[in-house]
């Protein structure tokens, strides 16, 4: 089987147009000539150009001829099969052309992709872009410039830093993060993005020696005090101790999580409270650590201590209950407090009386009760005004530091008369604490044990001096006022050592970068942020399994963040991610060098089947073995691998294999940066420091960076709360018009009064109207049965026809007699409501 493809068939049509055209001039110009030098170049036979030279459709003027065509009829028809002859001939070789362009498509179509398929994958960008590589029809680089994600896979020293890395840091012309594990792009690319890009160039190295590297503080990018406060909080804490290695059991380090969880949060208001600088991650280790107090004090500590002040929970002077706004009730038991003071028992009997009289008035169809008041609410009214009538109430803790044990722990916080302590206790920190305070002791110490592990990296005084505040937020990659190129560097031997650090930077960048994502409701379209970002992520598999990457990818392209993961080899993705894992299947490109067998073969294997098959002729003979002279020949269609895997592994250094979604495999040509001019000439030595660009030490600060986020949330709330007023005020305009309505048609038939309307008189009256309506002479009809024959009743069904009563109406009043009058059964009752709607229905 053959086909053309859609591509070629505008070429098919044109040549063989040609060709027609060229056969069907040619066999009349021959014609015509043999026929002249036959008839000896007659002067009768018209046509003649120049000499011997006739015109080429002279032929058809001689037989168009009669006279001349009887005359020389002999000598016309012995050239007829000439003429038809070259005619087959131009057939046969539009056919020709048309087998060479056809495919022969029985077992497969696969191909390698032409110059204008090249162009078309969108890997013709001139300005900026990604460098995939060499064209090879026209050696001009291949840059990809479009939203969608990269995948390469490179064994090592096969050049995947000379070929692409470096040469995408010369091209890319936006924002760009680099995972720099050999500091090589550093080196090469930082000058020319600073100088001549006019980019903020930061260097995060969480071992620099010297100081020509940035800070970078995790608990720097917290929202602190915002809604987004826990999840900030739980993403890093999952970073620091989880190790993304797999095969262990999850209870330990989830536990050993939710421990530093609790802790980042106390240290965080403590700090706070105390005017101290933003806590690290070292901050976290020495907590844990703290010599010259137990286990049990320690946790004790953390759920008795006030992480806000007595003035921020009764708010006053405009001060604010950060707990409340961001955690809601975050107190479980009120009893205790109840007991306390009187007066907030009493206000919360009075409140539950409200609660039920709301509830009935919200059943009944009335919005004009108001709801009742959360208990945290009402206690802080309570104590404003107990305090303002000469009560004090004690807000101090328990004083535990002279127990010595968690016995004596115990019996302090139960004999402690007072419970507004726990009013200023961080909710979640007081979980936190409670769980390890409470937890058996065997089960607390591995946990403890297992925190105190994760954290020891930060132990080491460079990381501790490299993280102890920040010089930059991640969320500068994306700022609208100008492009920032950032660099996490680190030497290839201190990747093991490092690698919590560098899960928790990435991770936590991808958590900060994607979370504002904004959707643009006219065009059904993603928002994009002003700054296009590249993340280039050279041997990600180091960093261990990143649960979060594979949602990002799904989600973050069309925000302007394009994504690079690079990889030795296939299998070394799977053995993270398992061979089920979605990553390739999000990249877009997928750019494989020369694989090698570190994975037995897989990477190669893998690259034959997804380069295809193609169909081809298989030709076989075969020889009678006693008659050596006679054999036969046959011919087939068969399958054949684009490339085999031997091919694949075989296949040149300078050369590489690039797949575009949708389009035909790429057999192109790497680049190495050294052998371009156009690379050489714009490398120079990297900056001797690396630049700034939002610091953060002091709670001012951290406050300055998220106050946009913060007011975008209260400008939120704000529209949503109009909104929310506007619905309930068109909801109590329609419900006053349908009342009007209901009144206006009740006005308009007095005859038959609504119960509602009238009161208990018309009730009375209803029952004598019905029995009126039943004592109404009954409607005649005709032998044609269509026309009423009593007078009376046409009066009546006109009077009736004028103003019906709702069904609805006649319900009420047939309760309503049925309630007062016991001598009818309700059933009699229904029948004469059903027989008056009928009488009335009918007419």
């Amino acid at each position: 089987m053959q086909e053309i493809d859609e591509k070629d068939r505008p070429r098919l049509f044109i040549l063989c147009g040609v060709i027609a055209a060229v056969a069907y001039v040619a066999a009349n110009w021959i014609t015509t000539q043999c026929i002249a030098a036959d008839l000896a170049y007659h002067e009768l036979l018209p046509g003649r150009l120049y000499g011997h030279i006739y015109s080429p459709f002279a032929v058809d003027m001689w037989r168009s001829n009669k006279e001349l065509a009887s005359a020389i009829h002999a000598t016309l028809a012995q050239y007829w099969m000439l003429e038809w002859g070259i005619y087959l001939l131009g057939a046969f070789c539009c056919y020709q052309v048309y087998r060479n362009m056809a495919r022969m498509t029985s077992h497969g179509t696969a191909d390698f992709a032409k110059a204008k398929d090249i162009e078309e994958a969108g890997l013709a960008a001139k300005e900026t872009g990604f460098v995939v590589g060499r064209n090879p029809f026209n050696d001009k680089i291949m840059l990809h410039n479009g939203p969608e994600h990269i995948l390469l896979v490179a064994p090592t020293r096969s050049g995947k830093g000379v070929c692409n890395m470096v040469p995408t840091g010369i091209c890319w012309k936006h924002s760009i993060f680099f995972f720099d594990p050999k500091g090589e792009l550093w080196n090469f690319t930082a000058a020319w993005r600073k100088h001549h890009m006019h980019q903020r160039v930061m260097k995060f190295e969480p071992l620099c020696k010297d100081g020509s590297a940035a800070k970078w503080n995790p608990l720097a990018e917290i929202d602190y005090q915002s809604f987004e406060e826990l999840t900030d909080v739980s993403t890093i804490s999952e970073m620091m101790v989880k190790t993304g290695e797999g095969g262990k059991d999850p209870f330990w380090e989830n536990s050993a999580a939710a421990l530093v969880n609790g802790v980042i949060l106390h240290l965080l208001y403590k700090h706070d409270q105390e005017r101290r600088v933003l806590p690290c991650p070292s901050d976290i280790m020495s907590f844990l650590s703290s010599p010259g107090m137990s286990t049990d004090m320690l946790f004790a500590s953390m759920k008795l201590y006030p992480h806000i002040a007595k003035e921020d929970f009764l708010e006053i002077d405009g001060r604010r209950n950060i707990l409340k706004e961001v955690y809601g009730e975050y107190i479980d038991d009120f009893r205790p407090f109840a007991k306390a003071c009187p007066a907030f028992a009493e206000a919360v009997e009075k409140n539950e009386k409200a609660a039920r009289a709301y509830e009935e008035a919200l059943q009944a169809g009335r919005e004009d009760a108001a709801p009742p008041k959360s208990n945290l609410e009402l206690l802080r009214e309570t104590l404003v005004q107990e305090e303002k009538r000469g009560m004090t109430f004690n807000f101090a803790a328990p004083n535990i530091k002279a127990a010595k044990n968690k016995q004596e722990i115990d019996l302090a916080i139960q004999s402690h008369p007072d419970p507004w302590y726990q009013l200023l206790v961080h909710p979640k920190v007081a979980e936190s604490a409670a769980n390890m305070y409470n937890g058996a002791e065997q089960t607390r110490a591995s946990v403890m044990q297992t925190a105190q592990t994760a954290m020891a990296v930060y132990q080491d005084p460079l990381i501790r001096k490299n993280t102890a505040v920040s010089d930059f937020a991640l969320r500068d990659l994306l700022d609208p006022s100008g492009e920032v190129s950032l660099y996490l560097v680190l030497q290839p031997n201190d990747i093991d050592k490092l690698r919590p650090i560098l899960r928790l930077f990435v991770n936590t960048m991808l958590a900060k970068l994607v979370r504002d994502m904004k959707f643009d409701t006219k065009k059904g379209t993603a928002q994009t942020k002003k700054q296009r970002l590249l993340l280039m992520l050279d041997e990600f598999p180091q960093l261990g399994k990143l649960e979060s990457i594979e949602k990002t990818l799904a989600i973050c392209a069309g925000y302007g963040i394009k994504i690079c993961i690079v990889a030795q080899s296939m299998g070394q993705l799977n053995k993270i991610y398992t061979k089920d894992n979605a990553i390739p299947g999000n990249c877009h490109v997928q750019v494989y060098f020369t694989p090698t067998l570190e994975d037995g073969g897989g990477t190669a294997k893998t690259l034959s089947d997804t380069l295809g098959e193609k169909t081809i002729h298989s030709v076989s003979k075969s020889t009678n073995g006693s008659k050596i002279l006679e054999s036969s020949t046959s011919t087939s269609q068969i399958g054949r691998k684009l490339m085999t895997p031997d091919e694949v592994r075989r296949m040149p250094a300078d050369r590489e294999l690039v797949f575009v979604a949708g389009f035909r495999s790429i057999y192109g040509k790497k680049i190495r940066y050294y052998e371009e001019e156009f690379f050489t000439k714009r490398i120079k030595p990297p900056p001797a420091f690396s630049d700034t660009f939002t610091k953060v030490q002091t709670y001012a600060q951290l406050f300055a960076v998220h106050a946009a986020d913060l007011a975008e949330i209260k400008e939120r709330q704000q529209r949503v709360a109009e909104a929310r007023a506007k619905e309930e005020e068109r909801i109590q305009k329609k419900a006053e018009t349908q009342t009007g309505e209901e009144n206006h048609a009740a006005e308009k038939q007095p005859s038959v009064p609504r119960p509602a309307d009238t009161g208990t008189e018309n009730q009375a009256a209803a029952p004598a109207h019905r029995e009126e309506a039943q004592q109404a002479e009954p409607i005649e009809r005709n032998e044609e049965g269509s026309q009423p024959a009593s007078a009376q009743a046409i009066d009546d069904a006109k009077s009736h026809a004028q103003e019906p009563i709702p069904f609805a109406a006649l319900w009420e009043e047939s309760l309503a007699a049925w309630e007062q009058a016991d001598a009818k059964p309700f059933s009699a009752l229904w029948e004469e409501s059903m027989a008056v709607w009928e009488q009335q229905k009918g007419a």
